[in-house]
């Protein structure tokens, strides 16, 4: 079963008591203040800070008197601690100007392990919103009887689930990261109707926005074979019908029988495209062609409606035919052609475009080929055209990428044109080059191109380099995709690796006007180090996908981050293994600037924030935001540098803070007023005289993970772990542990699925949930 980590939701609740109405509490739940009641003699937990106004608030709808401004018990930031208590005060005892109020009931929503409101219930939003972990190789290779590299992982994403393939294999889950019904399964019996022949190879996925509904595609070869499989589903629901048909893309090239090799694939409102380079069936050699094939949709009539057709032959059946641009166009060079999915609505007759780069140069000047489609449908028109895109390429061989714990460089390919967007006027593309300057100097380097591109032709905006280095000194980037938002940014995944950083998936933003590159975000990062050659390359390869999601706009990156090692096959020394990530980001956390890094510590009862970039454009300044309830609070202020290429440090200082975990973002404005957000990072503050946990080591573990415990009275302490639902799994201790201790547990992730857990400790004198990451 596939996990989403996501916000988890709490899983039982109480109310203790109620005082007074207020409807601004942390989830909307109302409480009431008053006089005291208790109904335990349980020890006090933790404390909560009100803004004095929504206190007074409360206070007045309830007919009691407000608290004055110069109150004792206000703070100077105009804030009032109320305490949590669940006993009665011994006779005598001073309530120290605070108000005492219970454990509060929480929505019904947020049921869980009957954690205070002081502790922070629902952790939010992190970067990525959720990750949905993939196939692996293991898991392939149990579908389809075969260890596969490259993974050859893509993956689409629908209204209502996330659908990925790799190399032989299919799997679907919902957005929360349930596996969907019938999947995961090998592409073998997927497409078993169209009787495969061998091994599929080469998939692609795709979501059709305008019919709502998936499109696969994958490849089959024998000796005198080469065929297309292509699988439409009914509805926007992976799990019900799908239709199928093959076509028959065998050819017979300068008297050479050719068979199609890695397909490009994308979608408009008329067809469904499919490119491939022809390599002849005798001995694999090029036979100097890159064709496409258009497919009628068929939403009357044909294979949307579920009209399938025995005959798979283009010269006969009208619903789909195969073009050799070059040819059609007269004009050329034949070289991997990547079709371009479309959004929104394009000009009247308007196809597709088709969009090669491959190295194409006239010495200091690269050009991308570009093929326009018009009437895709009747009598398809090319047009092909060159754009320059000035010396953005040293020509150097594609360098294999270094990756740390391992001699064996990773595959990076070559320079084919990878992927392709069209929305709203602006054509956005992405490669790889090997720049002869700059940070990049001699590495393989992920590149996005952006060009306006009405119906008649298309002329450069801008381009840019993606490098890698705010996550690591001599970064490689590779196997990039794009998608674009409804405002024209662009979002660029890749995989990137170093000397010192395993192979993962990461992100950035591209801006649609300025073409400003964000800082990158971390999609997964590996684990391990890769080494998987099969006797020949250690292949990585052979793309990646990038997509806008239908529902939100939100971005996903289903891509391969390296996994823990493992698999150990007969005759070989390789242990590296390839798993896929489908992580979901919100468009807000990429920042208009490079930023290097942003962390947070505690240092006692404050919480200090620094963080670094690499440069700016257009900064302002930098807003401080806490996380308070559901909300985010502004807690401070830095001015940016401005306009800036050298690397600027900032600090800032939250100052007497509760015990728990404090959650905070930088908000970075523009002097135009435009915001960003950063990723959130989470500053725990420990009640020392109570307790001591340390943080799991590692958080992200497999086989197990480690954290210490100690306590300043003996008391009675359970360790539990609960799942994402709230399910309880398991129990680590249940026992008295002495004053001044440390113990040393350990959980095991032998029994475990992969996933999100929370290790719930709780004393006669705290409790306290920490997050962990299991993964097989």
């Amino acid at each position: 079963m596939k996990n989403l980590s996501s916000i988890p939701f709490i899983t039982s609740l109480f109310l203790i008591f109620i005082f007074l109405s207020h409807s601004n509490s942390l989830f909307g739940q109302e409480f009431k203040v008053g006089q005291n009641q208790f109904s335990s003699e349980e020890t006090p937990i933790l404390k909560y800070e009100i803004s004095l106004e929504v206190l007074n608030e409360a206070l007045v709808r309830s007919n009691l008197p407000p608290i004055a401004q110069d109150d004792a018990m206000v703070t100077p930031e105009r804030t009032v601690f109320l305490k949590y208590e669940g006993f009665k005060p011994e006779a005598g005892e001073s309530q120290e100007d605070e108000f005492l109020i219970p454990e509060l009931s929480f929505h019904e929503k947020f049921p869980f392990l009957g954690m205070t409101q002081n502790e922070i219930t629902s952790p939010p939003p992190f970067n990525p919103l959720s990750t949905i972990a993939g196939l692996t190789f293991a898991e392939d290779s149990g579908l389809s009887g075969f260890f596969h590299i490259p993974a050859d992982a893509s993956g689409a994403v629908g209204t209502t689930h996330v659908c990925h393939v790799v190399n032989s294999s299919i799997d679907c889950d919902t957005k929360a990261g349930v596996t969907a019904t019938g999947f995961p399964q090998s592409l073998a019996n997927f497409f078993t109707s169209l009787t495969p022949e061998n091994a599929t190879f080469d998939p692609k996925i795709l979501w059709d926005q305008y019919e709502n509904r998936f499109v696969a595609v994958t490849l089959v070869k024998t000796a005198t074979i080469s065929r297309i499989l292509l699988a439409v589903s009914a509805t926007a629901d992976p799990t019900g019908t799908w239709y199928f048909q093959a076509i028959d893309v065998k050819q017979t090239i300068s008297s050479n029988d050719c068979w199609f090799d890695y397909p490009g694939f994308a979608i408009d409102d008329k067809a469904i495209y499919i490119t491939g380079n022809y390599f002849r069936l005798s001995n694999n050699a090029s036979c100097s062609a890159s064709d496409v094939v258009i497919i009628d949709k068929g939403t009357t009539g044909g294979i949307y409606a579920g009209t399938v057709s025995a005959d798979e032959d283009p010269t006969t059946n009208a619903a789909f035919n195969i073009y050799n641009p070059v040819s059609e166009a007269g004009t050329g060079f034949s070289s991997t052609i990547q079709p371009t999915h479309t959004f929104g609505t394009p000009p009247t007759n308007m196809g597709t475009w088709l969009l090669s780069y491959s190295g194409l140069s006239g010495g200091s000047t690269e050009f991308i080929q570009i093929f326009r489609i018009t009437n895709p449908l009747a009598t398809p028109t090319f047009t092909q055209q060159t754009v320059s895109i000035g010396d953005i390429d040293g020509g150097a061989s594609m360098p294999d990428a270094p990756q740390s714990g391992a001699a064996t460089d990773i595959l990076t390919n070559d320079r084919r044109t990878l992927s392709a967007v069209w929305s709203n006027d602006k054509l956005w593309m992405t490669t790889q080059v090997v720049p002869s300057s700059g940070a990049n100097s001699g590495q393989a380097t992920a590149y996005a191109i952006q060009f306006n591109a009405t119906g008649s032709g298309a002329t450069l905006d801008n381009h840019t380099a993606i490098g890698g280095e705010d996550i690591s000194t001599g970064a490689y980037t590779f196997f990039p995709s794009v998608a674009v938002d409804a405002s024209g940014d662009a979002y660029v995944g890749f995989s990137a690796s170093s000397a010192s950083m395993f192979c993962g998936s990461y992100a950035v933003k591209v801006d649609g006007t300025t073409g400003t590159v964000s800082n990158t975000e971390t999609a997964q990062a590996g684990v391990a180090d890769y080494v998987r050659t099969f006797g020949g390359d250690n292949r990585w390869g052979d793309y990646s996908n990038t997509r806008l999601d239908p529902s939100d706009g939100s971005i996903w990156t289903i891509n391969k981050t390296a996994i823990t090692n493992g698999n150990i096959l007969s005759g070989s020394t390789d242990d590296g293994q390839w798993g896929v990530y489908m992580a979901n980001f919100s468009t807000s956390v990429f920042l208009p600037i490079d930023l290097i890094s942003f962390e947070g510590n505690a240092d006692g009862d404050d919480a200090i924030l620094k963080w670094a970039t690499a440069s700016e454009t257009n900064n302002e300044v930098f807003e401080i935001q806490k996380l308070e309830g559901d909300q985010y609070r502004t807690v401070g202020y830095v001015d940016g540098a401005g306009n800036s290429t050298t690397q600027q440090y900032y600090d800032f200082k939250d100052e007497r803070l509760l015990p728990g975990i404090h959650y905070y973002r930088l908000n970075q404005i523009d002097f135009d007023g435009t915001e960003s957000q950063s990723n959130i990072v989470a500053v725990e503050i420990n009640t020392k005289d109570l307790y001591y946990i340390s943080p799991p080591a590692p958080s992200v573990f497999s086989s197990q993970t480690e954290f210490d415990l100690s306590v300043s009275k003996q008391q009675d302490i359970k360790i539990q772990v609960f799942d994402v639902l709230g399910t309880k799994v398991g129990e680590l201790f249940n026992g008295t542990i002495p004053a001044n201790e440390r113990k040393t547990f350990t959980l095991s992730g032998e029994f475990l699925t992969a996933g999100y857990y929370f290790i719930q400790v709780e004393g006669e004198l705290f409790r306290t949930i920490k997050k962990v990451i299991h993964y097989r």
